[in-house]
């Protein structure tokens, strides 16, 4: 799990955020942020002017999409037309034509969310809204707080497949391992050699005890061995010194 910030500065105060009424067939009871009004009207070229309708506005844009095919002409008429909305007739607040939902708690528990918003109470939980999901995450936003939550599904994926040769045909290799090996218990375990150099080589092995994957890089002179476990952090492959 990942907690992105809105990018608001701790010490400014959070301002109370304007709304203001969209315009145009459908739209009575329907609200928008004071922010996507003004993005709206600019972008239709109406700063200064009569803002143009939201209907007006939405008509237009599937019109030149449509010369650009079928494809493009679907999209824009099934893209919300803002972000953030809310239907009073309806009672509901949307975020990109998502439904606000209580955030499970078993995100609500996990130590990185405890971290940063404190222990969930049974009274008190958070409201969220999807932004976005794709195969491997979940993005929500949560509702007055001004933070996103990016929620990832574990990674089942074997470790990276390197490919390896034979230490044997690095001789150099061998002869600076052999004294290390009463020392740094690991090397005495199946090593794949992938790259040698004149002064350095990487290798590779799998703890059997933990199935944690170590990449080691040995320096010829002076002899010597860094051992890195290779965890993987949001599908991204992270090596810890140890």
């Amino acid at each position: 799990m990942r907690l992105l910030s809105g990018g608001e500065s701790e010490k400014k105060k959070m301002a109370t955020r304007a709304w203001h009424s969209m315009s145009g067939c459908d739209c009575e009871g329907r609200y928008v942020p004071d922010t996507a009004a003004a993005a709206a009207d600019a972008k239709g070229g109406h700063t200064g002017a009569p803002a143009e309708s939201w209907t007006a506005v939405a008509e237009r844009e599937a019109a030149a999409a449509a010369k650009h095919g079928y494809a493009a002409w679907l999209r824009v008429r099934i893209s919300p037309s803002t972000e953030t909305e809310i239907n009073v007739q309806l009672g509901e607040l949307t975020l990109k034509r998502h439904h606000m939902r209580m955030l499970e708690k078993e995100v609500a528990a996990h130590h990185d969310f405890v971290a940063v918003f404190g222990e969930a109470s049974a009274s008190s939980r958070h409201q969220c809204a999807e932004v976005k999901r794709s195969e491997n995450r979940l993005w929500v936003r949560l509702l007055g707080t001004r933070h996103d939550v990016q929620i990832w599904s574990p990674d089942e994926r074997p470790p990276r497949a390197l490919r390896a040769a034979m230490l044997s045909s690095a001789p150099w290799v061998a002869s600076v391992l052999e004294p290390l090996k009463g020392s740094v218990p690991i090397l005495s375990s199946d090593l794949a050699l992938i790259d040698v150099k004149d002064g350095h080589a990487l290798l590779s092995t799998v703890d059997k005890e933990s199935g944690t994957l170590k990449e080691l890089v040995l320096t010829r002179s002076p002899p010597a061995v860094h051992v890195f476990n290779v965890y993987i952090y949001l599908y991204i492959y992270i090596h810890t010194y140890i």
